[in-house]
């Protein structure tokens, strides 16, 4: 195929002009629906409803009294809290009062939360009391939305809070503003704030409603965190149709037994996880529920575990998208055991590119860029990062238009889909996290007595992905694995922190003095130990299969062999099969496996 034939191609592959509503802000989509549907049950969590017309009434409320505290067009407020009712809420909320939603995780690490409070200058905190002591150190001021204060202070400040108005305020935004700034595992050693626009998370709303299809009828599980830029699409996509979004607690979240058992309790029909957490409920006996229609992005889906999930029945469609192009930037149905990441979304552009920035020929591997409506704003106080990976789109005729270099490598199929090939840098994707490898290698550097580390993303015995640490310590004061893990949590979020830590002399270079990955040791499994009591044998022999270790003592930590929340529900799985009455709480508590199975009842 000649250049020109090639450019007549890419352009129709790229024909992905759809009509939405550009000028509008996504909470306008929200109110559309309360005037059509003011009775139907909006959102649920447990035992809890609210209609739209409660639902709305609720956030004009904190949006009124997020204005009242302070609270100007644009500021960045920031939303930490548990699991309930109150997330959408708070989402609605602030964008109602004309502000911009920072979503964090209650989980995270103390110190991970306060970096990004003081680098976005969140000005507001929406919070609960009792995790007002995680982050002492937050100057800014705390609007509490307990529902039973344990504490005088926060009962006024309640009382305040229900007697705003429930009209929504007067502001004046316009659709290229920006509606929340998320955070991301960043190469420097900090993560980075990614400012996404109303307009792009319109576009990705109204795109996703019609492909792979959202209506009024639909009730979407929601299970991820809000501090992951997924769940903007879990928690609004059903409230701007019509729908009903379900939260599931954080416990049901550790188990998917819980999980599979709230599927069938609120009739869920829509359900978006990574293929890590689709795996865990397809072990747990996903056929048995009503079909679903199965969203699966974040990391790359392995076609045997697409073939197990379309023998659940429903619909399985495989996303991908960088946060930096608003959530997903394109959508696949899976038939078979082929997956690719498909074709672009409505009013996005995808451009494989070589190094010259020339657009590659059909089958031949080159780099991501996405155009559109869906690119972000940019990196927040990031503008050197911003200009070189938001750079001028030169395909597009719209002026000042911009393409995201994603650093994905990728190659177009003759049927337009695209091909997911890898990366060209250190980014690696664990669990549907994106994790920039040179961000916990400045962890673990930062720890005294630590002098060098490399951390590689690679395969345990029993074939899954964990991160791997190669650490270089100073002489005459080593620390086991076990202590480093602990020193990481004070500043990494579990899903960062290495599941395994190998001591070596010196990291391997080339002669040009250039780190050699190659190079690096194999890991060797830990060895040991007495035979355990016959309950215990039955528990060591799941945690070494789950773990990929032979000879795992009884006494061991399962976190220092490199146990993580995902590993554990894995264990829970799996002795449930055997017959064995486990929960992820009981393996949190007692951390061994003698001490696990003194548990059982």
């Amino acid at each position: 195929m000649n250049e020109a034939g090639l450019h007549n191609v890419l352009m129709e592959w790229n024909a992905t002009e759809a009509a939405y509503p550009t000028g509008t802000l996504v909470h306008r989509l929200f109110e559309d629906q309360v005037v059509r549907r003011p009775a139907a049950i909006a959102a649920i969590f447990g035992a809890e409803r609210l209609t739209y017309l409660e639902l709305d009434a609720r956030a004009n409320r904190l949006a009124n009294h997020l204005r009242e505290k302070g609270a100007s067009e644009g500021d960045r407020v920031g939303i930490y809290l548990e699991r309930s009712l109150d997330l959408p809420v708070a989402m609605l909320a602030i964008l109602k009062a004309g502000c911009v939603y920072v979503p964090l995780d209650p989980i995270y690490p103390d110190a991970r939360v306060q970096f990004i409070l003081d680098e976005a200058e969140v000005r507001l905190l929406i919070t609960q009391s009792n995790l007002a002591a995680a982050i002492p150190s937050y100057s800014g001021r705390r609007i509490f939305l307990d529902t039973a204060p344990p504490h005088p202070a926060v009962a006024e400040a309640t009382a305040k809070l229900s007697e705003a108005s429930s009209q929504p305020p007067q502001i004046n935004r316009v659709s290229s503003d920006i509606a929340y700034l998320i955070y991301t595992s960043g190469s420097t050693g900090q993560p980075k704030g990614v400012e996404v626009t109303h307009r792009g998370f319109v576009n990705l709303l109204i795109s996703m409603a019609r492909e792979p299809g959202m209506n009024s009828d639909d009730v979407m599980l929601a299970l991820t965190t809000i501090a992951f830029d997924i769940a903007g699409l879990e928690l609004i996509l059903p409230l701007v149709v019509g729908g009903r979004v379900a939260i599931a607690s954080r416990e049901m979240t550790l188990d998917a037994g819980l999980l599979i058992a709230e599927i069938a309790r609120v009739k869920a029909t829509v359900m978006q996880a990574t293929p890590a957490s689709w795996r865990l409920l397809a072990e747990a006996g996903l056929g048995r529920c009503t079909p679903l229609r199965m969203l699966c992005g974040g990391e790359k889906l392995p076609p045997r575990l697409a073939e197990r999930l379309l023998e659940c029945g429903g619909d399985l469609w495989n996303l991908y998208g960088p946060t930096e192009t608003t959530i997903w930037s394109s959508v696949s149905r899976v038939a078979s055991g082929v997956v690719t990441i498909g074709r672009p979304i409505a009013n996005t552009r995808f451009y494989v590119l070589d190094e010259s920035g020339c657009a590659v020929p059909v089958g031949a591997p080159g780099e991501l860029h996405i155009g559109g409506d869906g690119v972000a704003r940019g990196y927040f106080k990031r503008a050197e990062l911003t200009a070189a990976k938001f750079i001028a789109d030169p395909f597009s005729t719209v002026p000042g238009a911009r393409m995201y270099r994603t650093g994905d490598l990728v190659r177009y199929l003759p049927s337009g889909e695209l091909d997911f090939i890898g990366r060209r840098d250190r980014q690696v994707k664990l669990r549907g996290y994106r994790i920039e490898l040179p961000e916990v290698e400045a962890r673990i550097i930062a720890i005294p007595s630590i002098d060098d580390a490399v951390v590689v993303l690679a395969e345990n015995p029993a074939g899954e992905p964990w991160l791997v640490a190669y650490v270089v310590q100073s002489r005459g004061r080593a620390l086991d694995s076990c202590t480093i893990r602990l020193a990481l949590r004070k500043t990494l979020p579990d899903y960062m922190i290495p599941s395994v830590f190998v001591t070596i002399g010196a990291l391997p270079r080339t002669l040009n003095g250039k780190l050699d990955l190659q190079a690096l040791p194999p890991l060797k499994n830990a060895v040991q130990t007495p035979l355990p009591l016959p309950n215990e044998q039955a528990m060591r022999l799941i945690w070494e299969e789950v773990l990929g270790i032979k000879g795992l003592g009884l006494t061991d930590d399962i976190f220092a062999l490199g146990g993580d929340s995902l590993r554990i529900l894995q264990i829970v799985v799996r002795a449930r099969k055997a017959g064995i009455s486990l929960n992820a709480e009981q393996i949190f508590e007692h951390r061994t496996v003698s001490a696990v199975a003194k548990s059982i009842p």
